[in-house]
């Protein structure tokens, strides 16, 4: 009769080791799988911020350079009208800021492609109007331009001004998600 409850023990004690091994290990893979997946959040979050930095380095850079294009062309009208003519240094410097702006001008619609592949619609569309607001300085902004005025720059100036803070307001937003 002892035989049999030994069986009878050992095969117990052989499952409750088997279920504490199998519960173990099972507790053991969740963990892991949880942590794996937190793991991989942070670094699509990481990557996400890293992008709209970028994003927003290249915007900056587009602006700036329409600012100083607008700024110079305000200048140069201002002493035009004044003296009556403008040196070839300061037309070859217009001519300088104006390709800088075009170039800068082409880099957005990388923007655009990055923000809508993050899923950032309403930042891609700030972008877009921003970009549009800058491409009307650009067709209305220049030395020999009959619209060309003091008075038409300082719209645009203001109009882009508030292009440039809803874009970046919509930017932040998007960064906002991805902390």
């Amino acid at each position: 009769m002892n035989e049999p409850a030994s069986w009878i023990n050992i095969a117990d004690k052989l499952l409750t080791l088997g279920f504490g091994i199998l519960l173990g290990g099972a507790v053991g893979a969740v963990t892991a799988w949880m942590n794996n997946s937190s793991q991989a959040k942070k670094a699509l979050n990481a990557r996400r911020r890293e992008i709209l930095e970028g994003v927003t380095e290249v915007v900056d850079t587009f602006c700036s350079e329409g600012a100083k294009y607008l700024s110079t062309l305000r200048n140069a009208l201002f002493k035009k009208a004044k003296e009556g003519h403008l040196s070839a240094k300061e037309f070859q410097r217009l001519e300088d800021l104006e390709t800088h702006f075009y170039e800068s001008f082409l880099l957005k619609n990388s923007c655009s492609a990055k923000l809508l592949l993050l899923g950032e619609k309403e930042a891609a569309a700030c972008l877009d109007n921003l970009a549009s607001d800058l491409d009307h300085l650009f067709k209305v902004g220049g030395i020999h331009s009959e619209k060309c005025s003091d008075g038409e720059l300082q719209k645009h100036k203001e109009t882009i001004g508030k292009s440039r803070k809803a874009f970046f307001e919509a930017l932040s937003r998007a960064y906002a998600r991805s902390v």
